[in-house]
């Protein structure tokens, strides 16, 4: 499957490596420049709960060039959502599903104006945590589970399909029928 990953900071490193490892198209998408060139130059390094590697992960701030993906997560910090996902439009085709998996609050509401309620997913990440070291670097402190649901209506083969796809990289992946039982 080819995953974009918009938002590279720890977190979405952490999923792309994973997702890498899984034997997954990994594109990481982020307008730290930067980070972006040491990804693209040094690979990018992983160390800490799921094993110490470096891997070569495709990486830049042109969604462009990685163009449309069957699955987008988005991992930036909730404040920057909207302006992420109006400037990634090129990774988004007319069946990519857009998984929104952040902390707090109000993730559909900012999400609905930009994605077809039918294409979008809701996640949490509990127990996680991660930290940029350095550009190019991250370090993976923890990880306990990943909930899923649909945006509108219960659980379907979309959301159960994305739900498998974080199981095989190593995840301990749920879905849910209603996105508040997440909670």
């Amino acid at each position: 499957m080819k995953i974009g990953i918009l938002g590279a900071g720890a977190m979405g490193c952490v999923y792309g490596a994973l997702f890498k490892e899984a034997g997954h198209e990994v594109w990481l998408v982020d307008r730290w420049a930067e980070h972006v060139a040491a990804i693209a130059a040094e690979g990018l390094r992983v160390e800490g709960i799921s094993g110490d590697r470096t891997l070569e992960v495709a990486a830049t701030s042109d969604p462009a060039e990685a163009g449309p993906c069957e699955l987008v997560v988005v991992a930036t910090k909730a404040d920057d959502t909207e302006s992420a996902v109006r400037g990634a439009a090129a990774l988004m085709g007319n069946q990519t599903n857009v998984l929104v998996i952040q902390n707090g609050l109000g993730a559909l509401e900012r999400m609905a104006p930009l994605v077809p309620l039918e294409r979008l997913i809701l996640g949490i990440a509990g127990g996680f945590g991660a930290s940029v070291e350095a550009p190019g670097r991250v370090h993976h402190n923890g990880m306990r589970f990943v909930h899923l649901a649909a945006a509108e209506g219960a659980a379907d083969g979309r959301v159960r399909d994305c739900v498998e796809t974080w199981r095989g990289a190593g995840f301990t992946a749920e879905a849910f029928d209603d996105a508040q039982s997440m909670i």
